[in-house]
Parts: structure tokens; C-alpha cells; sequence
């Protein structure tokens, strides 16, 4: 193999392809990339056996061929080199690099050894509008779980129903629904994704529509942007029925400033994270009143006009998860609509019709 590749590409796709691959592998070359070339590109791949990647970037070849390196010294070196032209070429299993003042030979491992992963779209395939896409994740993932004695609920849902493409995150506590509006067909109606993937699109993908498609065979699904293939395996097991939870009436409706409601939880956590992250909220008189106190530091309660409907509420949260759902919303109004102090609350950003978070209040 022998090409040149212009050092910011490869810095890129490297970097990205790198958190694909395996820190402490029980097989070794999973904590290799694959340099592998075609017709002027470079591909550079990445997997764990969970999930894979290949980024293509545009390069002078000539001569074809492939080599894994590892990811960690191959990303310390191309992130320190200067901008302009790297030099690469491989001899058995060794890599060299090369620009105008730097040399290296990098040890590698023969690429027969690198697992197969997706190097094309399979099935069915679906096309989400870049920016849809963007905004329903960072009204979603937020809200999914780190427990991994509970796989499903490290995921994200996937669902298709009538046309609309639904993502669901929940973690026990609280539940984040954002619909893309659309028409989208697919015979598969429901999987789940790890989160891991959806973190790494908003960061590989410039703008793109996002093309999505599912491995029935071998339970994968597939993302593809401009430069990229991701893949990853579907988490297994069966989603929380989420829609049960969610109250189909309500006793009180709030409307409140986001960013008067959002000024009052930082004003609260200074106190509430001495008392297990909690805060208690009284709704009445049009006015929504929060409430924190520590044993350590002191209290405060802070207040902030609301159009409130319905009866007095009384309630407690933990004040990290409304401070997340405040920080998802794009629009300058929020509604919160309960029915008593240990009811799930439904909260709503007025300017999104299609997302929907709910939380369970604290018991007090």
C-alpha cells in the first residue's frame, strides 16, 4: 500500500474511527484500524464486535493495499502533525508515515485478521432529514439509562408508527418522547439502539440527510452519512409499554417562562445537592414556588409567575432531571400538566407539538 492523504482528513477520520475500537481488546487487532484503499480514497475502519465503522476520506494512491495499526498511537501521531501532506506506505506488517520533517514506522497487524463489518446500506432504507434528526436526539438520549443490568433501557427506541419515526429514552425515573414528522415505511416497526451510535452522529455527520436501515439477519442497524458507515448491533429484549404511563387527563396545567423555571432550579441546587438532589414545588395564586434546604448550608425558596389551571399542587422532583428537560428546549414557554404529588407530570416544550418528557416526582 502507498498513497498521501492530506493530514486534517485523516486527523478527522482517524480521531472518530478510533472511538469505535477496543482500549483493552481480548483479541488484539480490535484496538487496531484498518487502512484499507480503493480508486483515490482511503477507508478507515473500527470495531468492537458491537459496533463498527468505516469513514472514507479522498486520497492520491498508488498502490493499493491494507494494514492495521493501532488506534491510540496512530491518533497521538497525525494529531500532531502539522496541516499539509502525510506520506503513507505499508510493507508487510508495518506502517510507515511521512511528511517533510517526520518519519515513523508504526507495527501493525495483517488486515486477515480484522473482523468483517458493513461496508454498504442492507435492506430497506429510510432517509432522515439532518437537522429532524439532531434536534429529536438531544431531546432523547439525555433520558436513558447507565444501568446496564437493564440493557434495553441503555438504548434507544426506534419506533415507526403511522409514517411518524418515534424516539423514546427512558431510565426508570423519567421518559423523553420526540417524534419526526414524515413517511416513513419499514417492515421493522421497532428496535432498539445503543445510545453510543446516536452520540456519534451529531459529531461525524456536516449537515446530510441521515440513511437508516436495518440487518434483519444479522440484527444490525446502519447509519450512513456523507463520509461514513456506522453499524451496530440492536440491544435484545423487550421496551417498557411507555405510552401506559403517560396520563391520558390532568387536575392542573402549568404554563411558565423556561427561563424563569430554569433560573429557579440553579437557584435551588446550590442547597439541593446537600439533600440527595431534591426540591419541592408549590403551584397556587398563578405562582410556582421552589423550595430547597440542606442540613449543611441553609435553604432558599425562589418564586416566578405561571398561568396555572386546575388545583393547588405540592410536589417534589430531583432537580437534575428538570434542569436536563429545561436544557432540551428550544422554545421560551414550558407546560407542566399533573394530577397530584406522586403522579408521573407530563412536561412539554409549547413550541415542539412533537416532544413529550415525563418525570416521576420524589415521594416526601
Amino acid at each position: 500500500m502507498k498513497l498521501q492523504v492530506v493530514q486534517e482528513d485523516f486527523k478527522k477520520a482517524v480521531i472518530i474511527a478510533s472511538r469505535f475500537s477496543s482500549a483493552r481488546p481480548q483479541i488484539p487487532v480490535l484496538s487496531n484500524l484498518l487502512l484499507s484503499t480503493s480508486n483515490n480514497n482511503l477507508t478507515i475502519s473500527a470495531t468492537n464486535l458491537e459496533i463498527s465503522i468505516n469513514f472514507k476520506i479522498g486520497a492520491k494512491v498508488e498502490e493499493k493495499g491494507d494494514i492495521t495499526v493501532p488506534a491510540k498511537s496512530l491518533a497521538e501521531i497525525v494529531s500532531n502533525l502539522n496541516p499539509g501532506v502525510i506520506k503513507l506506505k505499508s510493507e508487510k506488517e508495518q506502517l510507515t508515515l511521512e511528511t517533510e520533517n517526520f518519519k515513523s514506522k508504526l507495527l501493525g497487524i495483517n488486515a486477515s485478521e480484522f473482523p468483517k463489518i458493513p461496508k454498504e446500506m442492507l435492506g430497506g432504507m429510510i432517509e432522515i432529514p439532518f437537522g429532524s434528526l439532531i434536534q429529536s436526539l438531544s431531546k432523547v438520549v439525555f433520558a436513558s439509562s447507565y444501568d446496564e443490568t437493564r440493557p434495553v433501557l441503555t438504548g434507544i427506541l426506534l419506533m415507526l408508527d403511522e409514517g411518524k419515526l418515534s424516539l423514546v429514552a427512558t431510565d426508570g425515573y423519567r421518559l423523553s418522547v420526540s417524534q419526526i414528522e414524515g413517511k416513513y415505511q419499514s417492515d421493522v416497526k421497532k428496535l432498539i439502539v445503543p445510545k453510543f451510535i446516536f452520540n456519534e452522529i451529531p459529531r461525524i455527520a456536516t449537515g446530510e440527510n441521515i440513511i437508516f436501515s436495518f440487518d434483519t439477519k444479522n440484527s444490525l442497524v446502519l447509519f450512513k452519512t456523507k463520509e461514513a458507515i456506522l453499524s451496530s448491533r440492536v440491544i435484545e429484549g423487550v421496551y417498557p409499554d411507555f405510552q401506559k404511563i403517560i396520563p391520558k387527563s390532568f387536575k392542573t396545567k402549568v404554563l411558565i417562562d423556561k427561563d424563569d423555571f430554569l433560573r429557579l432550579i440553579k437557584l435551588s441546587s446550590v442547597f439541593a445537592r446537600d439533600s440527595g438532589n431534591v426540591i419541592k414545588i408549590s403551584i397556587k395564586n398563578n405562582l410556582l414556588d421552589v423550595f430547597a434546604e440542606s442540613q449543611y448550608s441553609g435553604s432558599q425558596k425562589s418564586s416566578a409567575e405561571a398561568k396555572v389551571e386546575g388545583d393547588d399542587v405540592e410536589i417534589a422532583f430531583n432537580y437534575k432531571f428538570l434542569e436536563d428537560f429545561l436544557n432540551s428546549v428550544s422554545g421560551e414557554t414550558v407546560s407542566l400538566e399533573l394530577n397530584d404529588s406522586s403522579s408521573p407530570v407530563v412536561f412539554k416544550d409549547t413550541s415542539d407539538k412533537n416532544y413529550l418528557h415525563l418525570i416521576m416526582p420524589v415521594k416526601i
